[in-house]
């Protein structure tokens, strides 16, 4: 009897090498995806900043907002990216007319309503828009041209009272970390080669309202000088935010600049803003005998042993300068 049975090719499986293993597991962690491929939030992010990247990469038109409203402000914001691209304002008065009080207000408002307990995002929030705002290049970082009391002095009294209702709803040691930050922030973006007006004017609002906060701790930023941090314009920055205070109170001034200026003031880059800010307090002192509690003998004899060295490495402009004031520091 035939047998109708067919026969079948019966294969078997290769076994697997150490080789093709190694080669699969290679495979497997090339495909999968890595942190580095998440999008990541910057240190400094504020809610600003993010509430402005969300509105640029998801354009929504507001339940109050009429689509002509929206369309205009569309166009204000190409205008800002194109203002950007352009290098900024001319002037800090150009672009300080873009500060609105009311939007600051509401905004103010709004990170306090998200975030009630958190008032160091407040203050950062405000001085994040604020910075933005102003965007205009910045040439000297001491302003040696003009008053004492600029950049402050050329905003207007509506937005100075915002920034001073978010310094007075936080705690001293909140003032403090903010204070840094903006230090920080500042110095971070001169390197950068970017306009830090807003961190300036928060920075001198507070020396003026809180003139104990710059020299709560001077050794640190003498330090940072010391080791000259990204260069002599970011030195001189620290100084001016430090010497803000000064102005206001001249024994608070005087204590800055023996403490943070004078051990600098052989440094080439550094000495004609150290004498410069000396010849200011003077000229802006009301307190006349003030300056006897801040300076004696331990003080006083390093000054006159630098004034009468011969070729100390100042110029003859400076040197006589600092005769001028020499027996005011007496």
């Amino acid at each position: 009897m035939a047998s109708s049975t067919q026969w079948e090719t019966v294969t078997h499986k290769k076994k697997a090498t150490i080789a093709d293993k190694k080669a699969a597991r290679k495979a497997l962690a090339e495909n999968r995806p890595t942190i580095d491929e998440l999008p990541t939030i910057g240190q400094s992010s504020t809610m600003f900043e993010a509430f402005e990247k969300g509105k640029k990469s998801k354009p929504k038109t507001q339940n109050n907002v009429t689509p002509s409203k929206q369309a205009k402000s569309n166009k204000k914001t190409v205008s800002k990216k194109n203002t950007k691209k352009d290098g900024g304002y001319k002037t800090l008065e150009e672009a300080l007319k873009t500060l609105d009080v009311n939007e600051m207000k509401s905004l103010f408002t709004e990170v306090q309503n998200k975030f009630p307990n958190n008032s160091s995002l407040w203050v950062k929030d405000l001085v994040t828009f604020m910075n933005l705002k102003l965007n205009v290049k910045e040439s000297d970082p001491v302003f040696t041209d003009q008053p004492i009391d600029y950049p402050l002095s050329k905003v207007g009294n509506g937005i100075r009272n915002v920034m001073i209702s978010s310094l007075k709803k936080c705690s001293p040691a909140t003032i403090q970390l903010f204070y840094e930050f903006c230090i920080q922030e500042m110095i971070s973006d001169r390197k950068k080669n970017l306009p830090s007006y807003g961190y300036r004017i928060y920075l001198q609002c507070i020396a003026r309202e809180y003139p104990h906060v710059p020299i709560s701790n001077i050794p640190k930023y003498s330090d940072m000088i010391s080791k000259k941090q990204n260069g002599p314009a970011s030195c001189l920055s620290v100084m001016w935010s430090l010497g803000q205070a000064g102005y206001r109170n001249f024994e608070t001034g005087l204590k800055i600049w023996l403490e943070l200026m004078f051990p600098h003031l052989s440094t080439k880059a550094l000495t004609n803003f150290v004498v410069l800010y000396l010849g200011n307090l003077f000229k802006n002192r009301k307190d006349k005998s003030a300056g006897y509690r801040v300076i004696g003998p331990n003080e006083f004899f390093p000054i006159m042993d630098f004034i009468f060295t011969p070729h100390n490495g100042l110029s003859s402009n400076l040197q006589k300068k600092l005769l001028e004031y020499y027996p005011k520091l007496k």
